[in-house]
């Protein structure tokens, strides 16, 4: 454990780092939901703006105060889920797709590097299998 300590993390893998790739993305998210209200009729709009009315909450992505995140997200999530029951084809926000869309390609790669892994452990075997049938003929 104490040699851990000597090796400090990469940057884009500490903590920081990686809040600030998913605020950012999870921020497209809610702005694309917000421009697809903006395209909705006036009155339509009007009646969100009603039920809204000082909900709304933009995180700033700075590294202080990161204990608001969750009432961040809880606020965010309670003003999409009553805009949906007004109009169920708005654009909901998804933190799935938030996700794939900050770490997807890492997930991906590291996917990809896995199945090689695997599959070199599976085929190692067959091909010593191969050579001692071959050698033994």
């Amino acid at each position: 454990v104490e040699d851990l300590d000597w090796h400090p993390l990469p940057r884009d893998c500490e903590t920081a780092e990686v809040y600030e790739v998913f605020l950012r993305f999870w921020e497209e998210e809610l702005e694309r939901a917000r421009e697809s209200r903006k395209g909705r009729s006036k009155k339509k709009e009007e009646d969100d703006e009603k039920e809204s009315e000082g909900g709304q909450i933009i995180a700033d992505g700075s590294d202080n105060d990161n204990n608001d995140v969750e009432g961040l997200l809880e606020q965010e999530f309670e003003l999409d889920h009553s805009a949906a029951k007004h109009d169920p084809s708005a654009y909901q926000p998804s933190l799935v797709r938030a996700l794939r869309r900050a770490f997807g390609a890492d997930f991906l790669r590291a996917g990809l590097l896995k199945l090689v892994h695997d599959s070199n452990l599976f085929v190692g075997p067959q091909v010593l299998n191969g050579l001692i049938q071959f050698l033994r003929d």
